[in-house]
């Protein structure tokens, strides 16, 4: 816009606008983001939320303003302030005074002297210290801290500015610009940040009016390349694009794109290349818009493929290239592969003289490059020779790249067949990298680190340097360590997490359809089929890799990584923690570290999000195998802090009881382990078992069904917990809807080979034989009560003897007609006779009086006594025993 470029003077001059203030010289910039708030600064802030009505938060930040420095003379007269006010705004009208009079920050009056000037203030008489402290800032005061920092605590101080933006938008909003503008980058965030807040903002128009503006500006300082700006003007382009992609993306020129991409330059500052990064990978993937992938495919093709041998500065389009194989991974292996790009870059590289930063982008553009296939080989088809003779020779930085491509190219199996490295990297070579790397992670050069961790991460491809590594215990300690001193360095956390999980991975199981698959695969493409798996590799190695880590105490590192890190960061922290759990121990740990809140956590905070605006959408589906992992063997009850319901680990859990499709490859593992964690729940919690079974009681027993035989058992197994609940035993009531069907199939699970499967049937169908509608259900099958009699047999486990005679003894818990029909199914169908039989039996198979098989004998025996009990004929008989005995009735 014209406006911005009229405004320059502001910040070099001294100019009036409209008449309202002056500008003598452009503000110093400041920083007040973050928690580093100076003590007085927020004790005034305190005092300004007092003043605009907001009295639980100004509490809050003067209690802040106390922990920074309690002895600090702001801070105490702040708390007078507090003290001596009541709520007949004497509280506020002292505040104005001494706002007004800057007091506060002197600390020269005492209690009695804040209370005795009280009774002379007049409120009428002032204006509110907002609107003069506002004022101020505007006329280039020395207060904008403040006011930024009363921005950042207070909405009546952000409704205050947007209702003076909203009176004059066009004429406000470049006021304030440039003022900000000039105070740097804190400054312009609370000012953008401010715009992109719509609920504060009465009129859209002008929001959008103010918005724009501010954009064109940045976008104008940006184009003007003036020193020390990019990173100010493309860290508010990106708010507003990563705010509202859509929206915004209109107002992206070409020229601009172009701008944001010379920024990949590795000279530019590391925050100017992160924010370009960030912009132009959110434009290049906007779905619907190629514009912006065709910009960048263009770009590539001038400044790479045509910009060979014509003497320009390669730097830039080599910087541009590397990155775009993030962002664009097709144009990029494009242009990487055209004619002549690599041998020449090769022929740089072999010029001595050639300055380092040349050689660094260049190698940086081998080291993403190489991550592709096709591109590996054709480094590794010219330059192999020039990386063995950087790697030994050169600066640091620039030989760990090297060693990064030798590493990189090294885990492409076809390059590394037909470049013929199995001669070329040896096992000693490797070695040596690994202890270049190890070295550069040791150093205190957060760049060396980076690399050094990069390399690892590629480096531990390999299952001998997994095995080397893991048996390391320096090593992993240094990576403990290195992973829990740099938690805000994501390019280092996410490289060690990747060191972490290629140690850590286990191989695929494949079932016999899997592998088959592969074959065909293979062969199609004219492969040979291999399908070995290495030694190092396989489970039990993993298992024992994992036990080396857990040693080193991980577990608070990785939780911590889960919590702070970006979305695929904390997709990598999960990936790597659930093959740490398959250790029994472990889960114990992890637990007992905070593991489950923070999981819930995680999963609540990402699957909120909508499926289009997810970074990382494995996420959720990940922070739930990890929690069934934790919850299928811990108990929960000892799992869960007093102040944590145990229901809120249901939702993530039922997540993972996904239907199996015929025929479908995917791995039925999270399932299975959401299946037992489900059961170890609802054994503990009744509000849980609710939850399931209004949410997932039909595809538990579809589950019923699966071919996998271990799914087929957990459902059955986690069906025994909810039938203990009226609302999980009336799914097998005989009115129920599939009432009679469930109760059939359950029937024949107890005649199943699989013991556990049988076992957990039989307890189902033990706590159903206690509720009326579901005997009914039982009665009404055709072999309902000789499969139960069934279960009694001595052919049986003593688990399964025991559940059968529950079912006998639960007649006393049912209503006397359906108790009276049961009972006499039970004895028509010789239920005595098998009772009696299976008494005998366990008394001669018992051990010592108390054991579990004595029990059960009693159980028997009393199963028995309570038939008899119940017996019609015998009850006839017995009553006409004892009408006998007591003779004819006589008149009297």
């Amino acid at each position: 816009m014209s406006s911005a470029a009229s405004s320059e003077g502001l910040v070099n001059g001294v100019m009036r606008l409209d008449g309202l203030f002056e500008v003598s010289s452009a503000p110093k910039p400041i920083e007040v983001e973050g928690n580093g708030q100076p003590a007085d600064l927020l004790a005034l802030v305190a005092l300004y939320q007092l003043e605009l009505g907001e009295d639980e938060t100004a509490k809050q930040t003067l209690s802040e303003a106390k922990k920074l420095e309690p002895g600090s003379a702001a801070v105490r007269n702040a708390s007078l302030l507090f003290e001596i006010g009541d709520k007949q705004n004497r509280v506020i009208q002292i505040v104005a005074t001494f706002l007004e009079e800057d007091q506060v920050k002197a600390g020269s009056l005492s209690k009695q002297e804040l209370a005795k000037r009280h009774p002379k203030f007049s409120w009428k008489s002032r204006r509110q210290p907002i609107e003069k402290l506002y004022s101020a800032v505007l006329k280039g005061g020395t207060d904008l801290p403040l006011l930024l920092a009363l921005l950042k605590r207070s909405g009546s101080a952000k409704a205050f500015i947007v209702g003076h933006l909203e009176k004059a938008p066009v004429d406000n909003i470049e006021i304030h610009t440039i003022l900000f503008w000039g105070a740097g980058d804190a400054a312009m965030r609370a000012l953008v940040l401010l715009l992109l807040e719509s609920s504060i903002w009465a009129d859209p128009h002008a929001q959008t009016t103010c918005q724009l503006f501010v954009l064109d500006f940045v976008e104008e300082k940006l184009l003007k390349s003036e020193s020390g700006t990019e990173t100010t003007a493309l860290a508010n382009i990106s708010r507003f694009i990563m705010d509202n992609a859509k929206k915004y993306r209109k107002y992206i020129s070409k020229p601009l794109f172009e701008k944001i991409l010379d920024n990949f330059d590795v000279r530019s500052q590391e925050q100017s290349r992160n924010l370009a990064k960030g912009i132009i990978f959110t434009l290049t993937l906007l779905p619907g818009q190629p514009v912006f992938a065709d910009w960048l495919e263009t770009a590539l093709f001038r400044k790479v493929t045509r910009g060979q041998g014509e003497g320009q500065d390669l730097i830039t389009p080599c910087s541009i290239l590397s990155n775009a194989f993030q962002i664009c991974p097709t144009a990029a292996v494009s242009s990487f592969l055209s004619e002549g790009v690599v041998p020449s870059l090769v022929m740089i590289l072999e010029q001595k003289e050639n300055d380092l930063q040349l050689k660094y982008a260049i190698l940086d553009l081998f080291a993403a490059a190489c991550v592709t296939p096709a591109c590996s080989k054709d480094v590794a088809t010219h330059c192999l020779p020039q990386m063995r003779r950087i790697i030994l020779e050169d600066d640091e930085s620039v030989s760990l790249l090297a060693g990064i491509v030798m590493t990189k190219i090294s885990g492409h199996e076809i390059a590394a067949a037909e470049a013929d490295l199995s001669k070329s990297f040896s096992d000693e070579d490797m070695d040596q990298l690994s202890q270049k790397f190890r070295d550069a992670l040791s150093t205190n050069s957060v760049t060396l680190k980076r690399r050094g961790s990069e390399g690892l991460s590629y480096l531990t491809v390999h299952p001998r340097m997994q095995k080397k590594l893991a048996d390391d215990e320096d090593f992993l300690a240094l990576l403990c360590k290195s992973m829990d001193g740099h938690t805000s360095d994501n390019e280092i956390q996410s490289a060690l997490l990747r060191v972490i999980y290629n140690m850590t991975k286990f191989p695929p199981h494949l079932t016999e359809e899997q592998e088959r698959m592969l074959q065909l695969r293979a062969y199609a493409s004219g492969k040979r089929p291999n399908l070995t798996i290495d030694p190092l590799s396989k489970s039990k190695e993993v298992q024992k890799r994992c036990g080396q880590i857990s040693k080193l105490n991980f577990e608070p590192v990785l939780l911590r990584l889960i919590r702070e890190l970006g979305p695929l960061s904390v997709s990598l922290a999960l990936e790597t923690i659930i093959p740490l759990l398959t250790n029994r121990d472990q889960r114990r740990s992890f637990a007992r570290h905070g593991a489950i809140p923070t999981l819930i956590a995680k999963y609540v905070k990402e699957s909120a999000k909508p499926e289009d605006s997810r970074l990382a959408p494995e996420i959720p589906i990940r922070a739930a195998h990890a929690l069934a992992r934790i919850l299928s063997t811990v108990d929960p009850t000892l799992a869960f802090s007093d102040h944590q319901a145990i229901s809120n680990v249901v939702r993530p859990l039922l997540s993972l009881l996904i239907p199996l499709q015929p025929g479908g490859d995917r791995d039925v593992q999270p399932l299975f382990e959401g299946l037992m964690a489900l059961t170890n729940v609802a054994s503990v919690d009744q509000t849980s078992q609710r939850i399931v079974i209004s949410s997932t009681f039909d595809m538990i027993q579809d589950l019923f069904f699966a071919t996998n035989f271990l799914i087929r058992r957990a459902a059955v197994e986690l069906n025994c917990n909810l039938v203990t609940t009226i609302e999980g035993a009336m799914h097998y009531s005989i009115d129920a809807p599939r009432g009679p069907e469930r109760m059939e199939i359950l029937l024949k699970f107890v005649d199943m080979d699989d013991l556990p499967t049988r076992t957990a049937a039989g307890g189902t169908i033990a706590s159903l034989s206690a509720f009326a509608p579901a005997m009914e259900n039982i009665l009404h099958q055709e072999k309902g009560v000789r499969r139960i009699l069934g279960m009694c047999e001595k052919g049986n486990t003593v688990e399964i003897q025991h559940r059968g005679i529950a079912c006998i003894l639960n007649l006393d818990e049912l209503p006397p007609d359906i108790q009276e029909r049961a009972a006499q199914a039970y004895l028509n169908d010789s239920a005595v006779v098998v009772l009696r039989k299976l008494a005998q039996h366990l008394l001669f198979k018992r051990g010592k009086e108390g054991s579990y098989e004595a029990s059960v004998e009693r159980a028997a025996i009393e199963a028995v006594e309570l038939l008899e009990h119940l017996d019609p004929e015998r009850r006839v008989k017995e009553q006409a025993g004892q009408a006998a005995i007591a003779g004819p009735a006589t008149d009297k």
